[in-house]
């Protein structure tokens, strides 16, 4: 038995890292042929990040285009709300950077009138080089569940905040049907105190 197991364990281990990583050149091929609005099973693509659109790793997420060149500026493969990280920590990905992104590959299409954008969804991000630049992130004010509710009711419309909050509370609620394995999102409730039913 110990013998079988080790040999299913090494079999793993030497599929897992046989696991092909895709050029953008080959994961935008991929990508025309998906039906629009479908996506691909989870995938490897490496590239370099090229226009950096939205950066904002203090809420966990950033945007730029991937490409196999690094002074391309194309902007046909987008990686939406990548989730880059290192060493535990937020750490933000610059234009240059040659990275390797995971998530499912999607042919987002918005309406007839609106090409086809290919994206990978919500992608974790391995770095391979890093261009030298400023990765600062400024330090997020931590508040009390009341002390946001607070700051919200004061806010016009359709608006947020210019800062960055640590909310600390304590889980009240989980909407269960909510969790998507591809989005790596949740809904929740918090409150400043314990539940006690």
């Amino acid at each position: 038995m110990k013998k079988f197991f080790s040999f299913v364990a090494a079999a793993f281990v030497a599929m897992t890292m046989s696991a092909e990583v895709l050029t953008v050149a080959q994961a935008i091929s991929m990508g025309n042929e998906l039906a629009d609005n479908a996506q691909s099973d989870t995938v490897e693509v490496q590239g370099y990040a090229v226009n950096v659109t939205n950066s904002d790793v203090g809420f966990g997420n950033q945007e730029f285009y991937l490409a196999d060149e690094a002074n391309s500026t194309s902007k046909e493969f987008m990686a939406f709300r990548a989730k880059p990280t290192k060493n535990g920590a937020a750490y933000p990905v610059l234009a240059g950077d040659k990275v390797i992104l995971r998530s499912v590959i999607k042919k987002y299409v918005k309406n007839a009138e609106t090409p086809a954008q290919l994206e990978m969804m919500y992608p974790s991000v391995t770095f391979v080089e890093e261009v030298a630049g400023d990765r600062t992130i400024g330090e997020a004010e931590t508040i009390t569940v009341t002390e946001a509710l607070t700051i919200g009711a004061a806010l016009a419309s359709n608006s947020s905040t210019e800062d960055t909050y640590d909310i600390v509370g304590y889980v009240s609620q989980i909407d269960d049907d909510s969790y998507d394995t591809n989005y790596k999102n949740m809904v929740f409730w918090i409150t400043d105190a314990p539940s006690t039913a």
